[in-house]
C-alpha cells in the first residue's frame, strides 16, 4: 500500500514539475526597466525594441553610459 502511494505521488515527480514550473515562470517574467537598460534592450508593454530602437530609446533618456 505504501509503495502505491510513492508512485502515485513521488517527490522526485513533484519537485521535477515544480522546478520545470518556476523555470517557465522565470523566463516569462519581463525583467525590471533597469536590467533591461544594462542588458541595452527594452521592451514596452511586452513588445521587445530591436537593438536599435532600443539603444534610441536609452540615448533619449540620458541612460547611456
Amino acid at each position: 500500500m505504501l509503495r502505491n502511494r510513492e508512485d502515485r505521488y513521488s517527490y522526485v515527480k513533484f519537485e521535477s514539475s515544480l522546478l520545470s514550473f518556476l523555470q517557465h515562470l522565470h523566463e516569462s517574467a519581463t525583467k525590471p526597466d533597469l536590467v533591461q537598460v544594462e542588458e541595452g534592450r527594452i521592451s514596452i508593454d511586452g513588445n521587445e525594441l530591436s537593438e536599435r530602437e532600443s539603444k534610441d530609446v536609452i540615448s533619449r533618456m540620458r541612460l547611456a553610459i
